[in-house]
């Protein structure tokens, strides 16, 4: 029956899911950031930053192939080979690491755990490719009936915007878990669900500080339907606010680069004499080139073409939540390329996402309900 046949689905898409994920445990892509990484998360336990220094870089020498190693200490790279070199420079540069507490945190828990650092700076972002795999399989079968559901969920999770993320020292990933979960739990669910949502939500701005301006998206969408009581949202706001300031206190020296794009290497010899508005509008230049290599053109084609499906669907759009919803995600992706100017695919795997949701639940209408049937009800039925 219908209740086997979701049952065998169920197992197949978990063992894809598995295998997947055991292929990028034994595959892992080490890249530089694992290093700053490594130094923080074993600064828990040693404080000399010399010390930390070596130890991250004998650690990488010791689990990583000779040949990728060799990249990470490249000495024809001017700011790797600085950072190789001293102590004193790369330490400076964990600043732009150390923003991310709760992702640093995370590597040092499962590095006490028994795994090499190497390793455990990777394994928070193929716990959350795991857990994303499920948060997508169950909402998408919300939408759409089997086996549409499994076949979609996996042709997502296996493109390069999930998968590619799943092998890397980087917080994206993890991330994107906080922020889907706290949008699922928001939209679709109810009482205390909707509790963990914002509590998800203000935890992922822990993880990458830039996630307040999602969390402000959403709560944008929450006010605007009264999905929950204001109250509620600005404690969710001010607790990520907060959070954020905290931070921010923490590391001012680094204000201006969260405005500003500019190179790592070019930190070498920076003296703090460049002019602030001629740096970020070079950075825009170089930002709307690299747009052409994005994807987000076509998450942006997408969310058009659905709005425009929803005009058939819908009375008014103001009143109608999908539809909010992606005008929302919309204008936090321009803010987002507004206040610092680049792209990249990574950090807006949640967008992403979401407008796929979207899009889904828009087919689900046209299909049920015709070009003619208007409807206003919730995101998620």
């Amino acid at each position: 029956g219908d209740e086997m046949n979701k049952r065998i689905l169920t197992i197949a898409y978990a063992t894809v899911i598995l295998l997947g994920t055991a292929f990028m445990f034994s595959r892992p892509n080490y890249g530089w950031d694992m290093l700053p990484y490594s130094a923080l998360a074993l600064s828990y336990d040693i404080a000399d930053p010399d010390s930390t220094h070596a130890l991250a870089y004998a650690e990488a020498r010791r689990v990583l192939p000779a040949a990728k190693y060799a990249l990470l200490v490249d000495t024809t790279d001017a700011y790797r080979r600085q950072a190789l070199r001293d102590p004193e420079f790369f330490s400076r540069e964990l600043v732009f690491y150390s923003i991310k507490p709760l992702f640093v945190a995370g590597i040092y828990a499962v590095y006490r755990l028994g795994f090499s650092i190497p390793r455990a700076t990777i394994l928070p972002s193929l716990i959350s490719f795991a857990l994303v795999s499920v948060l997508l399989l169950v909402w998408t079968r919300r939408l759409l009936p089997e086996p549409y559901a499994v076949g979609l969920s996996l042709s997502v999770v296996l493109g390069p915007f999930v998968l590619a993320n799943g092998r890397g020292s980087t917080p994206d990933l993890p991330t994107a878990l906080l922020l889907l979960i706290g949008s699922y739990f928001l939209v679709e669910g109810e009482g205390r669900a909707r509790a963990i949502g914002m509590v998800s939500l203000a935890l992922a701005v822990l993880v990458r500080i830039d996630a307040l301006l999602f969390v402000l998206m959403m709560a944008v969408y929450l006010d605007l339907f009264r999905i929950v009581p204001r109250r509620h949202i600005a404690l969710m706001v001010s607790c990520a606010a907060l959070a954020t300031a905290l931070i921010l206190l923490g590391h001012h020296e680094i204000l201006d680069r969260l405005f500003i794009v500019r190179p790592a290497v070019a930190r070498i010899a920076d003296d703090g004499s460049h002019s602030l508005i001629v740096a970020y509008l070079r950075g825009l230049g170089n930002g709307l080139i690299g747009l052409a290599l994005s994807a987000v053109w076509l998450a942006i084609a997408l969310a058009v073409v659905t709005l425009y499906a929803r005009t058939r669907l819908v009375r008014s759009m103001r009143h109608d939540r999908p539809s909010v919803l992606l005008v929302l995600i919309l204008a936090h992706i321009g803010t987002r390329f507004v206040r610092h100017p680049i792209v990249e695919d990574r950090v807006l795997i949640a967008d992403y996402l979401l407008i796929w949701f979207v899009f889904l639940t828009t087919l689900q209408d046209l299909l049920g309900a015709g070009a003619t049937q208007a409807r206003t009800q919730p995101l998620i039925q």
